[in-house]
């Protein structure tokens, strides 16, 4: 099989630390910084999980474009489902 595409981890797995204080104000606490990396840290890997899953369905396909129906397929995988884009 031919990979078309590396999937980086690190743009899906790392939210950056001036990204998340300016989300956050000043006067917050320490416990909402750690809260809020493991947070990031457990949604890039949920979404590493659903790219490669919608990658897998793309390339048994045989196509060069994943398509919203691999991605609701990677979802429903996950066993999360969602309506309104086919499938």
């Amino acid at each position: 099989m031919k990979t078309y595409f590396k999937v980086r981890s690190q743009r899906t797995q790392r939210i950056t630390k001036p990204t998340i204080e300016r989300c956050i104000s000043w006067r917050s606490q320490a416990h909402v910084w750690s809260e809020t990396q493991r947070i990031a840290s457990t949604f890039g890997a949920f979404l590493e999980t659903v790219i490669r899953d919608a990658v897998a369905y793309m390339m048994h396909a045989q196509r060069k474009t994943i398509t919203s129906l691999d991605v609701v397929c990677a979802l429903k995988r996950q066993g999360l489902t969602i309506y309104g884009f086919g499938g």
